[in-house]
């Protein structure tokens, strides 16, 4: 057994423990979020909604306000959601992500980050984060070498793989490479 590991599990439990009989709830109901935490949630969301219209008008400051929204939003339900952490209902947690799923889609989101990264994180060829997009970054000393990273740290090109490459490859591509391979970044098997 690893001592580390045996540590942080028993802060952990003792955390939650401690927070359950505060709280008057379960072990289990202290991890997931508390009626404060949805309404943060569920007003990140409405002012991303809200925001929307004057979005598609084109109005100079929602060109920033609204991508913003989006992130503050992903961060605090769709992450969590992913997570299991979000409700004591797991159907809701499993549900949520795909109503709006901005970031990622979650079926891969699941196997890459939920069970590939967290379980191998910075670990060369089992990190699924650690090859986003390797035809354009090498971000692991793991992903071999190519001529076409030379260029990698200019602006143009981080803009390009993070908002555009990234974006079509994270919400679209993977999804159907993982489907036909079964396999995430050749690392999280998906069956």
């Amino acid at each position: 057994k690893d001592g580390f590991a045996s540590e942080i599990r028993g802060l952990v439990v003792d955390y939650f423990s401690s927070l359950a009989t505060k709280r008057g709830t379960s072990v289990v109901e202290a991890t997931k979020a508390t009626p404060k935490r949805w309404l943060v949630v569920c007003t990140f969301l409405g002012l991303f909604f809200a925001s929307l219209p004057a979005f598609v008008q084109g109005r100079w400051a929602f060109i920033v306000v609204t991508p913003i929204l989006a992130w503050v939003s992903i961060a605090n339900y769709w992450h969590d959601a992913t997570h299991f952490a979000l409700s004591s209902n797991w159907r809701i947690n499993a549900t949520l992500p795909f109503l709006l799923p901005l970031l990622s889609s979650p079926w891969v989101w699941y196997h890459h980050h939920v069970i590939g990264h967290h379980a191998y994180t910075n670990i060369g060829h089992k990190d699924p984060d650690l090859a986003h997009a390797p035809q354009l970054m090498r971000e692991h000393e793991s992903i071999r070498w190519r001529p076409t990273y030379l260029n990698q740290a200019r602006l143009s090109n981080v803009f390009f793989t993070w908002s555009v490459a990234t974006g079509i490859g994270l919400n679209l591509l993977n999804d159907i490479r993982a489907t036909v391979k079964l396999s995430y970044n050749n690392v999280v098997p998906c069956e």
